[in-house]
């Protein structure tokens, strides 16, 4: 009923002004996530001079100190033991590692070259350079959607964290209940979009919702 109010109101201006109203959402909600894993007391066991900052749907874990190429394996394979953790990531030097249960992918980071700045330029598993909003459908949907897309914008951040923790799509990090955003799943990452006297210029492409927004700036 909210919602009819709403429109009844926009719909009445719309005599006297121009009006596009959008309706969208930052996040969505994995209704199946009913176990939860201690990810602090697992961390602390594995090494205690990791720090964690628990996101419920996900773990950025960062050292004290800047840690080596070793302690960044060693960690995300103990980790990555555990069975309700799926994924672990970390980046040495320019590579971002992305570990899972069955199979391994790394992408490189290199020189911007022609990407918009709000681009990455990345080679994924020794393939040719590609900026990441002109990365393939199967590349860009490997293991969940965009998420190679989002990760390299996520390690590109410069207080990026070291590991980054990943669990399964039913596990929680947090006991505080259900519908925290942060997981990579389809029911995480795609929500829906209502537009009023407005168009998108590819209807058949899902766009991010910060390229979306661009236009209140």
């Amino acid at each position: 009923d909210n919602f009819s109010d709403i429109f009844k109101i926009l719909k009445k201006n719309e005599r006297k002004h121009q009006i596009t109203s959008i309706l969208t959402a930052d996040h969505g909600f994995n209704t199946k996530t009913t176990n939860y894993f201690d990810i602090e007391s697992l961390v602390k066991n594995i090494d205690s001079s990791l720090r964690v900052v628990n996101e419920a749907r996900f773990a950025a874990l960062y050292y004290m100190a800047t840690p080596t190429a070793d302690q960044l394996l060693t960690s995300s394979a103990q980790l990555l033991k555990m069975n309700n953790i799926e994924i672990v990531a970390y980046k040495a030097g320019n590579r971002v590692r992305i570990l899972t249960k069955n199979k391994e992918y790394y992408f490189d980071e290199l020189a911007q070259s022609n990407c918009l700045i709000e681009f990455i330029n990345i080679s994924f598993n020794g393939s040719a350079a590609v900026c990441t909003n002109q990365l393939s459908p199967a590349v860009n949907n490997e293991i969940y959607p965009f998420f190679i897309e989002n990760l390299a914008s996520y390690f590109h951040l410069s207080k990026s964290p070291d590991i980054l923790v990943i669990p399964a799509a039913n596990t929680i990090f947090s006991r505080h209940g259900l519908g925290f955003h942060g997981g990579p799943t389809e029911e995480e990452t795609i929500v829906p979009l209502l537009m009023r006297n407005a168009k998108l210029q590819n209807s058949e492409q899902i766009m991010p919702s910060w390229q979306l927004l661009n236009f209140v700036n």
